[in-house]
């Protein structure tokens, strides 16, 4: 073997340095209820409860309920009056280099453009659900109006007849007559 060949064959260590990061991103969207008071505050708020756990909403240990619609999160509050739709998404973000300083400049740009994806992803996903989250509550307010209504009407007197019927736009018209 020749001297050449012997310092060819020497290893060669070459440092490399990895770093990661865990991104977050959330966001969400509020919708304020204000239903009519037919009856007390708290019969309604508990008539929407349990037509929105009619259509799978689950009921929490506080009283609020919810339900997953689409990647996001729907919660009636227990006090009734507002719905929160929100979302949430974590990445980690890897990269190597050769130096810390290279690894941390690219890290921080890495973790930014990453934020920056997750953001538009939660903001875009929430926009998607919220015609959803929108026509569910809608769906359960006209069911608790309906039976309000009759349970109101029985409170006045003998109901004689209910009609229901669907106008021409979709709108549900109830006529309870009632004899005082």
């Amino acid at each position: 073997m020749r001297y050449d060949e012997l310092l060819m064959s020497r290893a060669y260590r070459v440092p490399a340095y990895e770093a990661s990061a865990t991104i977050e991103a959330e966001d969400h969207l509020c919708m304020e209820l204000e239903m009519l008071d037919i009856l007390p505050p708290g019969e309604m708020v508990s008539m929407l409860r349990e037509e929105l756990k009619a259509e799978g909403w689950k009921e929490r240990a506080d009283g609020a309920v919810e339900s997953t619609v689409g990647e996001a999160r729907a919660v009636l509050e227990a006090e009734g009056d507002k719905v929160t739709v929100e979302r949430r998404e974590h990445n980690r973000v890897n990269v190597r280099g050769y130096n810390k300083g290279e690894v941390n400049t690219r890290l921080e740009k890495a973790a930014e453009r990453a934020k920056d994806t997750a953001q538009k992803n939660v903001v875009r996903s929430l926009l998607k659900v919220e015609p959803e989250v929108r026509e569910t509550i809608q769906r359960a307010l006209q069911r608790v109006y309906v039976r309000a209504l009759k349970q109101k009407a029985k409170s006045m007197g003998e109901v004689e007849s209910v009609r229901e019927q669907r106008g021409e736009t979709g709108e549900l018209e109830l006529t309870i007559k009632v004899k005082v």
